[in-house]
């Protein structure tokens, strides 16, 4: 079981995505998140309590007013997570325990700033400079520089990921360099879930 993190930006999804097709069994806590706030599911209704009527919206949760909330405070940030974490959580836990692969990689953003990295057997910081990350940030959602940087300073440095995590996984090149990088990160799993059973 690995937990996979590293910075808005530094090219998670990305990853998870090459590890799914070497044949990981690959969990996304962004989309876990995603399904679970739909209206009448868990995190929509730990969020309507924890926030009132005015994060949710027609279909569904308001996200981006929810975001624009959370990222200006970090008391408005800690209470969303004390909302939603318990249930992403619960799921995460029993898409792992059904999972047959050797290899189970879960993309989770805030691994060590929530403090549940000992899920985990080992854990895969993926990083990225700051200009890079802001631009693809940026380009991506659509955002200003100071939006996109309000949303870096809410999660730890990739110093600090770097620091925390078992190993380190650079995406400061191409997709190429990437998916070489990720094979070889690949084969070691293999062998020490193949070791360990």
């Amino acid at each position: 079981r690995v937990g996979l993190t590293g910075g808005i930006g530094s090219g998670k999804s990305a990853a998870l995505s090459i590890f799914a097709r070497y044949g990981a069994a690959a969990i996304s806590l962004d989309d876990i998140a995603h399904e679970l706030s739909r209206p009448g599911f868990p995190v929509y209704r730990a969020v309507l309590k924890a926030f009132g009527p005015a994060a949710v919206g027609p279909h569904g949760l308001n996200r981006a007013a929810l975001a624009e909330k959370v990222f200006r405070s970090a008391a408005a940030r800690r209470r969303l997570e004390r909302a939603v974490h318990p249930a992403i959580l619960r799921e995460m836990r029993r898409r792992l325990a059904a999972c047959r692969k050797s290899v189970a990689i879960v993309d989770a953003p805030l691994l060590f700033e929530s403090g549940f990295s000992s899920e985990f057997d080992l854990t895969l910081a993926v990083t990225a400079p700051k200009s890079e990350r802001l631009r693809r940030v940026m380009r991506r959602d659509g955002a200003g520089r100071a939006q996109v940087l309000r949303r870096m300073a809410a999660q730890f440095t990739d110093e600090k990921k770097r620091s925390l995590a078992d190993a380190e996984l650079p995406n400061n090149g191409s997709r190429a360099s990437l998916k070489a990088r990720a094979r070889e990160f690949y084969r070691a799993m293999r062998l020490i879930a193949n070791r360990s059973n």
